[in-house]
């Protein structure tokens, strides 16, 4: 038995060993036996007597009494005294101890007030923490007159697993900035960031870095990264063989090399980026890449080209459409050559055609979805008109009367005149008339052949032979279409 008992000793007394003070086997006190006189009775030492008697003489003091040794109701006077307060707490068999309501600053709290407190029953005005404050439970309401942290970030949704409600917002609340409407200034379940009255807040516009703005440029929406971003882009200068990697935004790239580079071109991060290329160089310089080409383009001496990420390929812009025509004149730079990034297809469906306005004696336009059929060539005709004057009639010779009439008289006989061709007389007789009205002699009819054929001589190094088309002087032109 530890605390205050004793612990027995063994000692020699007049030849016999005994235990003092003799205490049991439990380590307390006993009598001893009345039926075993070996049984010895315990002995109580003046130290355990003197420590228990101190130990309650301090415990009495500690309550607020004064020890004596008279009275034998010190300790419960304590306790359960009604005119004065209690100077000790009383548990029951399961250890709890009970105390009134707290009023003075130095009373115990009870649990009931610590609830009240927890449970928001007692709004606590103040707290003053010096460790962490962890803080549990599904609602979390925090009511502070300033907020102060040390940290970088404030966290919202702490410990959330689910996505934001189509409708709701996550933020902060300005209530009545102007007396009457709350602002917002929060994000949505796309992560875009909104501001402004609660209940109509707006997305907000974000822009590129500063590096990728230029100063002075036009502004634009960039819809695949939902920013905004100046007009062009950055500036490149390129002054050697230069990898673009990905383009992610509008750029202008001047190339400025002494001598041949190879411009490569990485893809763009989404349809309609632009890029306009300077060559401010005399010299000729290759662009590869992803292009419509399907390979690389010339970027000719002091050109200025514009292309554009169709979400595929590279394709030229300061050119013709797709599907258009580009005509190339003699000794003139092909399409291909011209325009960087693009493909083209010879045209000969209208081989060695010529071409003429709508309207006269052209045929009609042939659309899109008709035959492509050529006007067919033509020979013109020329036509011969006589005129006749003077009066004299005589065999052989046309003249004509007063009303204007032509006649002639015929020879002596009928037939061929002479020798004279192309006239010939046929067994017709038409009327004549005189000059002052009356009958006249009666002429055969005159029939004129106005036939006729030229020919045509070659001059210089021209050749006849084979040749089936009467042209005028021309030269021959390349019809290019765009097909990527």
């Amino acid at each position: 038995m530890a605390g205050m008992y004793p612990k027995n000793e063994e000692i020699t007394i007049f030849g016999e060993k005994v235990q003092w003070p003799g205490v049991d086997a439990s380590g307390k006190f006993t009598n001893g036996s009345f039926d075993d006189p070996l049984v010895k009775p315990s002995f109580i030492p003046a130290e355990t007597i003197n420590l228990i008697l101190d130990n309650l003489s301090g415990l009495i003091t500690k309550l607020g009494g004064t020890p004596n040794n008279i009275s034998g109701a010190q300790l419960a006077e304590l306790f359960v005294s009604a005119t004065a307060a209690n100077k000790g707490i009383m548990r029951d068999a399961e250890g709890r101890a009970q105390v009134a309501a707290p009023s003075a600053a130095a009373d115990i709290a009870r649990k009931k007030e610590i609830d009240d407190i927890i449970n928001g029953a007692v709004a606590l005005k103040k707290l003053t923490v010096e460790g962490d404050i962890i803080q549990k439970g599904p609602n979390k309401i925090t009511h502070a007159e300033d907020v102060y942290t040390k940290k970088d970030m404030i966290h919202l949704r702490e410990g959330a697993i689910a996505a934001l409600a189509s409708n709701a917002l996550a933020g902060l609340i300005a209530e009545r900035y102007d007396g009457t409407k709350n602002g917002v200034l929060a994000f949505d379940k796309t992560g875009t960031a909104r501001v402004g009255d609660e209940g109509d807040a707006q997305p907000l516009a974000t822009r590129a870095e500063s590096s990728e703005m230029s100063d002075g440029a036009f502004v634009r929406w960039n819809g695949g990264k939902q920013r905004l971003e100046t007009q062009g882009g950055t500036h490149i200068t390129v002054t050697d063989s230069y990898d673009t990697g990905t383009i992610e935004y509008d750029k202008t790239i001047v190339v400025k090399a002494a001598s041949p580079v190879i411009l490569t071109l990485g893809n763009g991060t989404y349809a309609g980026i632009e890029v306009k290329i300077i060559n401010s160089t005399q010299k000729d310089h290759a662009i590869r890449g992803t292009t419509a080409r399907d390979g690389d383009s010339t970027l000719q001496a002091g050109q200025i080209q514009t292309i554009i990420w169709n979400g595929n390929k590279w394709e030229g812009l300061s050119c013709p459409r797709i599907g258009e025509v580009y005509v190339q004149y003699p000794q003139q730079t092909t399409p291909m050559d011209l325009f960087v990034c693009t493909k083209w297809k010879l045209q000969e469906q209208y081989a060695g055609a010529f071409f003429r306005a709508t309207g006269g004696n052209a045929a009609a336009f042939i659309e899109k979805t008709g035959n492509l059929i050529a006007q067919k060539q033509s020979t013109a005709v020329n036509n011969l008109a006589a005129s006749f004057s003077g009066s004299a009639v005589t065999t052989g010779e046309m003249s004509k009367n007063s009303r204007g009439f032509a006649y002639m008289r015929p020879p002596t006989s009928k037939g061929n005149m002479g020798a004279v061709a192309p006239l010939s007389w046929d067994n017709e007789q038409i009327n004549a008339e005189n000059e002052d009205g009356t009958n006249g002699a009666r002429p055969y009819k005159l029939n004129i052949d106005v036939s006729h054929t030229h020919s045509v001589t070659a001059k210089g190094s021209v050749s006849l032979t084979g040749d089936t088309e009467t042209r005028p002087g021309n030269y021959t032109i390349n019809l290019w279409l765009r097909m990527a």
